[in-house]
Parts: C-alpha cells; sequence; structure tokens
C-alpha cells in the first residue's frame, strides 16, 4: 500500500513513474533553486504525510493519519536513485479510532525518480515491501515495481508549498498475503521538511 516511497513512499510506507528514456535529461535533487544545474544536491531527504492516506481494498477503506518517508539520494542520475531508510506509517485503521490496522515496512527498497520538466517528475518504488493488516486483510504490497508516483519540486503550483510526494489513486501491485482483493487504490500526499526543487 505505501511502498514509495517516498515515501516513499513512496516509499517504501509510501510509500510513485516514467522510463528513464522518457525522462528529460539528469535529475537531482536540491534545496537551492537555479535555471541552470543544481551545485549542491542534497544527499538525505524527509517526507512527512500531509492529510489522511487512504488504502481502498476491495470494500475495505484503511485510513493512516500519519506517515514518515526518509532516504539517502544518490549522486545526479538518470533516473535518480534514493535509498529508502524510514518508511512509517501509524494511526492507521478502518475504524473512528483509527488503531485497529496496523502498517509495516517488511523491506526497504529504492525509490527512482525521473525528472520530466523543471521542478515536476515521476517515482517508481523498487523492491520495497509494506504489510497492512487489519480484521479480513492481510496482504504484503509493492514487490519488484510500483510506478505512478508524482514529485512536484517547491512551488511548481500554488499548492505545492515546500514539494510534494503524491500517490493518486495509485494501483498498489500485491506480492503476497490472505483474504486479498484483486484490486487495491492508494492516495497519499507527502511535504518536505525544506523546500525541495527538481532540477538537472
Amino acid at each position: 500500500m505505501f511502498s514509495l516511497a517516498v515515501v516513499a513512499a513512496g516509499a517504501s510506507m509510501a510509500f510513485v513513474g516514467v522510463s528513464s528514456a522518457l525522462a528529460t535529461g539528469s535529475t537531482a535533487i536540491c534545496e537551492t533553486h537555479t535555471s541552470a544545474a543544481c551545485a549542491s544536491p542534497v544527499s538525505l531527504v524527509t517526507f512527512h504525510q500531509s492529510g489522511t492516506g487512504t488504502l481502498v481494498a476491495g470494500s475495505i477503506t484503511v485510513l493512516c493519519l500519519s506517515g514518515t518517508f526518509g532516504g539517502h539520494v544518490e549522486s545526479e542520475a538518470s533516473p535518480l536513485g534514493i535509498e529508502v531508510l524510514t518508511l512509517e506509517f501509524s494511526q492507521c485503521g478502518t475504524n473512528k479510532a483509527h488503531n485497529n490496522c496496523i502498517v509495516i515496512t517488511t523491506v526497504k527498497g529504492l525509490l527512482d525518480i525521473a525528472r520530466s520538466e523543471l521542478n515536476l517528475g515521476t517515482a517508481t518504488s523498487l523492491g520495497t515491501k509494506v504489510l497492512v493488516e487489519c480484521s479480513g486483510l492481510h496482504c504484503v504490497y509493492g514487490g519488484p515495481e510500483a510506478i505512478g508516483f508524482t514529485l512536484e519540486g517547491a512551488l511548481h503550483t500554488e499548492g505545492a508549498g515546500k514539494g510534494l510526494f503524491i500517490a493518486k489513486n495509485l494501483k498498489l501491485p500485491q506480492v503476497e498475503g490472505l483474504f486479498c482483493p484483486s484490486e487495491s487504490h492508494w492516495t497519499a500526499k507527502f511535504e518536505p521538511l525544506v523546500h525541495l526543487y527538481l532540477l538537472k
């Protein structure tokens, strides 16, 4: 459900892609906006869930009120790899108290970022696995590849703020489990702690 990815992700609990062939040149994540290449790429990123994350798994809807994704960013590349270091979700459930589900990252994988234009790109979660366990649901999501995440740099749109990592009705691959529906979809937003820009 939450392979990021970042948060991550998204990551990896994220924790969102185009192939590198569709990317626009190299990709770098930077704290300073510039029209030239990023002079000092960031090496670590941390995103916190904004609002409520929603997993619709057949007839079951799981809400998570909190989530965090953190990762180590490789040097400038295309696509740009982020090693998932943390992917955690809390206050998850199908009830009003949000306390009857457990969401645990069992395998921390990678997140590939491909810039499509200035301050906009897509992300693919690779290898991350997340267990979602509630009454009537025991499923592991993620696996080799989960695509469809969007990454916005700061101020790319009016509502982007410091930046956004987005899963919008993302169809999640299911890799194992019991009583798992044929399709599950995840919606969530994650924001970085500092302004981040997606540059070349």
